[in-house]
Parts: C-alpha cells; structure tokens; sequence
C-alpha cells in the first residue's frame, strides 16, 4: 500500500508531492468561497441557514466555557453541551448536513462567517494548522460525539504534543460517526501555475465534500491518490508548511525562522506519521503476508523512539494496538493484531532494550518518570534479574525509585529473588531488597529482615533496624529490642534511634530503666548521649516528667560529679524533645545558682536552640 493512500473520510496530499487526478471525470467546481454541496439554494435560504449555524456555535461555545470553568465535573459536560446539540439537530433536520470550510482564524458556511476569533487558542487554528480544510457535520449526531469534537477542538495542547500526535491524528483516533473532515497536507506546485493549482485542488476539494455530503447509499467515505514526487516552489518563500503569508513577503529573518520551525517539526512528527500510516494500514488493507513486515517496521519505529529517548513514543506505539482492539475488524485480522501485539510487547522487554532504558535513567537530563513506569510495567517475571542489574548500577534517586517501584508491582509473586540478596556486602544493595520485601509486604517479611542481623557489615544491620521501624507489629518490637544487647555499640545506638521512632510510650519507658540502672555509666560517653537523645525524640510526658526531675537533688561532696553529670544529660536529653514544655523546664534552671557553671551555660544555649527551632515550626506552620 503506498504510504499516501489513507483512510477515513479525508484527503491527504503529503508535502513535495503533486496529485494526479483526471480532473475531467469530476463535476465541475469552480474555486470559491465554498463549492455548492446540494442543489442551487435561494440567497435568502442560505442567509438564514448561515444565520442558524452562526447561533449554533454560538451556543457551543458557550457550553466549552462553561466546560473550561467546570473542569472537575465532568458529570455535567452533557448538559453544557445540550444547547448546542439541540440547535444542531434541529440545523440538520432541515439541512440535513452542516459543512464548515476553515480558515486560521474562521469558519464559513457557504460564503458566510459563522465564527470568527482571532487567536491561535480558537478552534480553527490547531486543526487548519495541521492541514483540515472542511469539517461536516452529518445527521444523527450524537450528544456523546458533539461532547468530543468540542473537546478535542478546544483542547490546550503544548508543541511537543502536537508534534507527536496532530490534530488530524487526533480526530482520526476519536472515530466520529457523524463528523468527517477533509485534510490537505501540503501541496507541491511543479510546473503548473498558480491559478492551476488553485483549480485543480478546489475541484477536487470540491469533489470530495459533494461525496462526502452525498444522500445516496454509496456515499464515498475515503479518496485514495496515486502521488509523484515534485518540488515546492512560492516567490520569496523556499519552504511552507503550516505557515500563512498575509500582506508582506516574507523576511530573509522570516525565513530562517520558518526553516528552523519545519526542520524540528519534521524530526519530531515523522515517526508519529509513520507510526499512523502503519497502523491504518493494518486496520483497512494488510493480509497475512504483510504482517511479518509491519512487525519488523514497528520494532525499527521502536528502536528509533528509543534511540531518541522518546518513551512516550514508544508508549504511544503500544497504545495503538489497543485503539484497534476495539474495532469492528474481521476475526482474522483481530487475532493477527493481538499475536503482533504480544510479540512486539516481547520485542520491548528484551535485555538489549531494557539496557537502553537503563541508560536513559542514567545520563537523561530530565527523566520522563511517567513514561518510564509505563515501559518498565510491559516487564514480567523473567526480566527481574535484569531490572535488579539495572538497580544495582544506578545511583540516582528518581531513577532507583522508578525501577523499586517496577520491581514491587512485577516481583510481588517472586520474594525469595530479592530475599537471596540481602547477603550482598553492598549495603547500598541490601537497603533496596529491604525497601522492595517490605513495600511487598509478605508475611514473613520480618523473618527475611532478620537475617540482616547476623550479617558481618555493620551498615547492613543498621539497614535492618531501620526496615524494622516501618513495621507495626508486637514481632518487630522484640527484634528491635534484641538488638540491645548486641556487642556492637552502632548497633544498640541504632536500636535506641529504631524504638524510640517505632514506639515512643515502650521506648521511653525501657531508656528510663537503662539510665537507672547500675550499668548506664559503665557504657561509652556518646551512647549514654545516645540514651538521652533518644529519649527527649520520644516527647512523651514520662520523658518530661525524669528529665526535668533530674536538676532537683541537691550534689553533696561525695556525688558532685555525677550529678552534674546527670543534669548535663537533662539538658542533651531536653533539647532534643524540642517542645514548649521541654522550653520552659530547661529555661527555668537558668536563674538556678544551686546548678554549676558549666549546667547553666549548657540550660542557656539548650533554650535559645529549642525556642529558634519552635519558631521556624511556627512560620512555617
């Protein structure tokens, strides 16, 4: 099938190409305006038809406003909509078609403007950009697909969207029963002047639209032509396409501009063109022979998107399988597209791909982590050993949290792979399986984490501890409070930090009992410090209640030195409570002469750091 024969009821003429039509087989239609659809009608009748379809789209913008205001309720675009389809109907009743001709900033019915705005953001520009000419509208449309068409007309979309997807694109994609449109993709003059070419498109034009709006059973729905290849010639313009000369030549500046602008355009919309071409073709015209070559066509469409870091491409792609899912297509055809449509999802996943991805996560400037997702998710089983090398050799942030992410939704039913690695000696590795067992969630997780404590790194058992914390289960509890009694002092730091964020009420209470015991001053200085610290982080009232209770006995000759001690530790243990509360109990021993120097400098500096920290919680609350 030659790339320029498209369905629908349209008309594509591609850019550089000319159209070979034997122009003398069709009605005579001179340029115009508009062509005359239907027999000849009265001026006054076309007046008042005009005049119709003017108060028709004046209803229908009204109810896009009010669908622009109300974007959050879209249980109630119907009944904004229902003015307009009700003036519509009651338009086609009588008319039996409404055929709209655009212009960048218009429509026109027969001659007669029906609407007119002056703003790239109207209705016609995105569409007449991309090259529709003619829209029209049949009887029997339907609230539903006015609703659509409103929609998709008055959708803001940003250049890199339309350069993937046009508005020509769009619309094919929406399948409108009632609607249809004639598009005009470019011209190329060659050797005909240009009031030839104005002839022989606007017969042709002309021809289509009388099809088109035919009252007989074998309506012409599509145009297919045979095209050749010409060059593009304007007086002091190389190259248009989309642009519009009005009033000037166009600058040698202009000109650059232009050239720039259909350069980008044409690298970024090629695919997605080719990518439409392809798949009508599967829809209307291939057979069983062809569908070995359109496959090897979408794999290199796949390689080329991926090539150019354009996941959403290649998402689109995929997405274009499903779009002709549901259509009415014959069961053979059906049944070849959905074996293409598992082979190319294969095709996606293999290590060679899989390895660009992982490449892309890592040296991509800007990662689309949307579209990432959706690509990764096309993983199965089969692929985990691949993403975890994938995780492994990561280091970013966003990147390592897209691929735990694939990870937890493609593994959920494969726990023991990422349980066998929690005896890697990266400890870097082991806070991943961690993250992933535990976003899991199955139900001996905390038997699996438990492994970690007997692990020889000391990171990797503080790993451990802290997976610990997000658990909630009397199990958990005890593991933490295992850890107590480990040899190594990081450890039992950390189980300190563990409970106290796990259970403040138990925390507080067991960091109470370690300070009274007979054995506190016998640990290390920075883990009696750990002590305290943790049970200020606890802010619990029995917290309160001891700290604070610990400036009250008096030093005799014999405990100077250990009380003094004991109050430093209330000041450590009151600053890291950082309440109010704690505020006014360390602010309140600074007038205390009974308290040595040393105590009442660190109460001083205590307060000041409690009372900034409340206030920065205070503006930013």
């Amino acid at each position: 099938m030659h790339p320029s024969e498209a369905t629908g009821s349209r008309i594509v003429v591609e850019k550089d190409k000319v159209i070979h039509v034997d122009t003398s087989a069709l009605p005579d239609v001179s340029p115009g305006p508009l062509p005359s659809l239907g027999p000849e009608s009265a001026p006054a009748v076309e007046s008042i038809a005009a005049r119709d379809a003017a108060h028709f789209f004046a209803l229908l913008l009204k109810g896009i406003k009010s669908i622009n205001l109300y974007r959050h309720a879209e249980e109630r675009f119907t009944e904004f909509i229902s003015p307009a389809h009700t003036a519509l109907a009651r338009f086609l009743h009588k008319y039996k078609s409404l055929p709209l001709r655009l212009s960048p900033y218009m429509l026109q019915y027969k001659g007669s403007p029906v609407y007119h705005e002056k703003s790239k953001e109207n209705l016609t520009y995105k569409l007449y950009r991309d090259g529709m000419r003619y829209v029209v509208f049949r009887t029997g449309i339907s609230r539903g697909e006015l609703l659509r068409f409103s929609i998709l007309s008055s959708g803001t979309y940003s250049e890199r969207e339309l350069l993937r997807e046009d508005m020509v694109t769009r619309f094919w994609k929406e399948d409108f029963d009632c609607i249809d449109q004639i598009v005009v993709d470019g011209f190329g003059f060659g050797e005909l002047s240009d009031d030839e070419v104005q002839l022989e498109v606007e017969k042709i034009i002309g021809y289509l639209r009388a099809q088109l709006s035919s009252k007989s059973q074998d309506t012409t729905r599509f145009a297919r032509f045979s095209l050749q290849d010409l060059i593009l010639e304007l007086t002091e313009v190389e190259q248009i396409r989309g642009g519009i000369v009005t009033g000037r030549p166009a600058s040698p500046q202009d000109r650059a501009r232009i050239q720039d602008e259909l350069l980008g355009e044409e690298q970024n919309s090629i695919l997605s063109k080719v990518v439409t071409i392809v798949f009508q073709v599967l829809e209307v015209e291939a057979e069983e022979k062809d569908y070995s070559m359109l496959m090897e066509v979408l794999v290199q469409l796949l390689d080329l998107y991926l090539v150019s870091d354009d996941l959403c491409g290649v998402i689109h792609l995929s997405k274009c399988f499903a779009f002709l899912a549901d259509k009415p297509l014959p069961f053979e055809r059906r049944q070849s597209i959905k074996h293409m449509h598992s082979e190319f999802l294969s095709r996606m996943v293999e290590p060679q791909r899989l390895s660009q991805i992982g490449q892309y996560l890592q040296l991509s400037r800007d990662i689309d982590v949307h579209a990432t997702k959706s690509y990764l998710l096309f993983c199965r089983e089969n692929e985990i050993d691949i993403l975890l090398d994938m995780l492994v050799q990561n280091e970013r942030k966003e990147a390592k949290r897209v691929i735990i992410d694939t990870l937890v939704r493609v593994g959920k039913d494969k726990i023991d792979v990422f349980a066998a690695r929690l005896g890697d000696p990266s400890s870097v590795v082991v806070r991943d399986m961690l993250t992933i067992i535990f976003e899991i969630n199955p139900p001996n997780k905390l038997a699996l984490v438990s492994q970690c404590y007997s692990h020889p790194s000391v990171m990797i058992r503080l790993e451990a501890l802290k997976a610990m914390t997000l658990d909630h289960s009397r199990e958990s509890l005890q593991y933490i409070q295992k850890a107590f009694n480990d040899e190594n002092t990081q450890i039992r730091m950390g189980a300190l930090r563990a409970l106290s964020k796990r259970s403040p009420v138990v925390a507080s209470q067991q960091f109470i009992l370690i300070m009274k015991g007979s054995r506190f001053f016998g640990r290390e200085v920075r883990e009696r410090n750990a002590v305290v610290v943790a049970l200020g982080e606890t802010r619990t009232p029995e917290a309160l209640e001891y700290l604070s209770g610990l400036f009250s006995p008096k030093a005799s000759l014999f405990n100077r030195s250990r009380q003094n001690e004991l109050k430093m530790l209330a000041v450590i243990g009151l600053q890291a409570m950082r309440t109010l509360e704690a505020f006014h109990a360390v602010n309140g021993q600074i007038q205390n002469r009974s308290h040595s120097i040393e105590v009442l400098k660190a109460c001083q500096r205590a307060a000041h750091r409690i009372k900034d920290y409340l206030e920065k919680e205070h503006n930013c609350g």
